[in-house]
């Protein structure tokens, strides 16, 4: 197997030698799908506990409770995404565990390990949208809808 990493032509080695190792779809299902599912959902809950809330004109003194399972399920389907894409990201970091020696510290020294780096991302941004996934589920099962 050929070991060298070095661009035809150059005397330099690639910066991203395992480039190769994990797709390009999945390496943007752990950056970019949990934060676009996250957008969809808040969207989703605010329409529809608005709509529970204010379903015309005039308010109404409580909240129509049977938007609360569409609600609920929404967030649960963040939380399942969050979960999803943060081990896509591990499995991403693990494919790439030889591109650059060290942990995720020097990745950010260097312009070295472009992958390993988008992979730490991946895990990263995945793990902040279960955190916030977690609070939505918590603010929608806990905390008045409509101020009462």
């Amino acid at each position: 197997m050929n070991t060298d990493t070095r661009q035809p032509g150059t005397a330099h080695p690639h910066p991203a030698p395992q480039r190769h190792e994990v797709g390009r779809w999945w390496m943007w299902v752990c950056l970019a799908l949990p934060p676009a599912v996250w957008f969809v959902q808040l969207t989703l809950a605010n329409i529809l506990t608005s709509q529970a809330c204010y379903p015309s004109d005039m308010p109404l003194q409580e909240p129509r409770l049977d938007v609360l399972p569409w609600v609920v399920g929404c967030d649960l389907v963040v939380l399942v995404v969050a979960v999803a894409g943060g081990f896509v990201g591990w499995l991403n970091w693990r494919r790439t565990a030889g591109e650059k020696p060290g942990g995720g510290h020097h990745l950010l020294e260097s312009g070295d390990g472009r992958t390993r780096f988008m992979a730490m991302s991946g895990m990263l941004t995945s793990g902040i949208v279960l955190v916030a996934s977690i609070y939505a589920i918590l603010s929608h099962l806990t905390v008045p809808w409509c101020g009462t």
